[in-house]
């Protein structure tokens, strides 16, 4: 879906409702066709049968894969394939984040290309939400290409950093909430709950020694002891003023890209966005080369090349963002990629931040 696209998709579905589906079962013929028509996306006929295809879970919530068959006097913009994702109780949060980006963020956003979605509900008292969209299955891979598309990656998410960098959008709900989630420590957010999330941290680091201490090594331990402190100070100094922040997509990975079957005709996008937060614009590209290369020695091979193809793409549209504030920010963004094991109990993961942080000497930042 280019700009345009994105635009026309906000006009027609831009308010928050509380009439939630909790199950599949609760979506009937009658009501998605009055949903899909009242948002703008059905013009004429009805829906008169859905049927599911599949259904699996992620850690985020609960999906559906759709077919929808439609009156034969069918007008509207609803493909016959299409997702329902029910999000997790105790992921909520990602639904709202997701929410401001699908119905406000993403059709600001110059070539960006996204999931279409169709419909979206929000009810906080129940903690219930849920989004249809494109199966986008239907064109696209979710599966990298053999030549891992590192770049392409870097490309795609430099258009929402540089979109939104400085911008003061950020500035208000929902990027002033803390979230509770494993990225979440990387928010720039207000240093009171940054400091609340560093204690948690400090829970979370006492839990994964207990139940995976066997496969942590010591001075790993002892390293996040020192960390964990250090960093509330360090990290809420430099976005106290939200100086070079901008928007987050927080889980950077191939594997959260769908890749077209026909590029001539689909473009790539990046999928999953409740882990979108304002942050530094470097934690995104150190989040992939720590926990998504398949460890550090290929981390290694790639790092340069991309550091300096996000430097200079983002200097290109950024103005004022020097080459040494960007490696301070690239080395502290190194040391928020720590925290991530923690939350997870991930010892693989914890082996690939310590050696990140060594090679960067993250160190020196915390003194």
């Amino acid at each position: 879906m280019d700009t345009a696209e994105n635009n026309d998709m906000a006009q027609k579905f831009g308010e928050e409702y509380d009439q939630t589906w909790g199950s599949f079962d609760e979506m009937t013929p009658e009501l998605l066709t009055e949903r899909l028509s009242r948002n703008g996306f059905l013009r004429k006929g009805h829906i008169e049968r859905i049927d599911q295809a599949e259904a699996f879970e992620s850690n985020a919530g609960f999906w559906f894969r759709l077919k929808l068959k439609f009156s034969p006097d069918y007008e509207g913009d609803v493909p016959i394939d299409v997702m329902l994702k029910l999000y997790r109780a105790r992921r909520i949060h990602g639904g709202v984040a997701e929410w401001a980006f699908y119905s406000e963020l993403a059709p600001q956003t110059p070539g960006a290309s996204v999931c279409p979605v169709y419909d979206c509900a929000i009810d906080h008292d129940r903690r219930r939400c849920h989004f249809l969209m494109r199966d986008i299955g239907v064109t696209h891979e979710n599966e990298p290409p053999k030549e891992r598309p590192y770049g392409r990656a870097v490309e795609e998410v430099l258009k929402y950093h540089i979109s939104w960098w400085n911008h003061t959008r950020l500035d208000k709900w929902p990027f002033t909430v803390a979230l509770h989630s494993a990225k979440g420590v990387s928010a720039a957010i207000a240093e009171e709950e940054i400091r609340k999330s560093c204690v948690d941290y400090e829970g979370h680091l006492r839990t994964f020694v207990e139940e995976k201490g066997d496969k942590l090594e010591a001075g790993w331990i002892r390293k996040m002891e020192q960390v964990i402190p250090r960093y509330a100070d360090v990290f809420s100094s430099r976005v106290s003023d939200k100086k070079n922040t901008t928007l987050l997509h927080g889980d950077l990975h191939l594997w959260n890209f769908a890749y077209p079957k026909d590029p001539m005709r689909d473009q790539l996008i990046l999928l999953d966005w409740e882990n979108n937060r304002r942050g530094l614009g470097p934690y995104d590209l150190a989040y992939m080369l720590v926990h998504a290369t398949g460890g550090r020695s290929r981390a290694r091979e790639i790092e340069a090349n991309l550091i300096n193809l996000y430097y200079a793409k983002l200097t290109d549209q950024v103005a004022d963002y020097s080459r040494e504030a960007f490696e301070y920010d690239f080395r502290l963004s190194i040391i928020s990629t720590t925290f991530f094991p923690l939350y997870n109990k991930l010892p693989f993961a914890m082996r690939s931040a310590m050696d990140a942080y060594g090679d960067w000497d993250c160190d020196e930042l915390l003194t």
